[in-house]
């Protein structure tokens, strides 16, 4: 975070030394060109800065995932799954995409016809559905959506990519993983 807030002071310094060393033809500041470049290359650093904190924090979800597969790991019943004995189910789906500002001309554009700028997503969901053959019942266990198509998830499963982990004392606390 300090290294945001100090690449964001540089490229202000940067943006100020740039805008007034452009049009400076004063003697009171010698060699007014090179401190033109030194605001460009401060304001450049700055950019840098900026660029290499870009937060990597895991969210606290896929962080509270990690760490239940990771104890489920340890404590499991692996089953690999396989064409037979799981079902994929699929969830595609378009998502519209809202522009964060539009311009002038696409406004215009909108009051002749209201369909020219509109842009749409296709997205490809997949799930896998498991059932579980306990002693008295059949457990019906269903995995995340992936972000794979259906024919995708059905090659990770048959190359045997695709494992559930199942708590051994608690049979409704289990995760799916595709390893890669």
């Amino acid at each position: 975070m300090l290294k945001k807030i100090i690449g964001f002071i540089f490229v202000a310094i940067g943006f100020i030394g740039f805008g007034f060393f452009r049009n400076y033809e004063g003697a009171v500041i010698p060699y007014s060109a090179l401190w033109f470049v030194i605001s460009i290359v401060i304001g450049v650093f700055g950019l840098y800065l900026i660029y290499i904190s870009k937060s990597t924090k895991i969210s606290k979800q896929e962080k509270f995932n990690r760490e239940r597969l990771n104890k489920l790991k340890q404590s499991r019943e692996k089953i690999i799954l396989t064409v037979d004995n799981c079902e994929i189910r699929e969830n595609n789906y378009y998502e519209e995409v809202i522009p964060d500002s539009s311009s002038r001309v696409q406004q215009i554009d909108t009051l002749y016809d209201a369909n020219r700028n509109y842009k749409q997503n296709y997205i490809e969901q997949s799930a896998i559905i498991y059932y579980y053959n306990t002693t008295d019942r059949k457990l019906k266990m269903t995995s995340q959506s992936f972000a794979y198509n259906a024919n995708m998830l059905t090659n990770y499963v048959e190359n045997s990519k695709v494992a559930l982990f199942v708590n051994r004392f608690d049979k409704n606390d289990y995760a799916f993983e595709i390893e890669e």
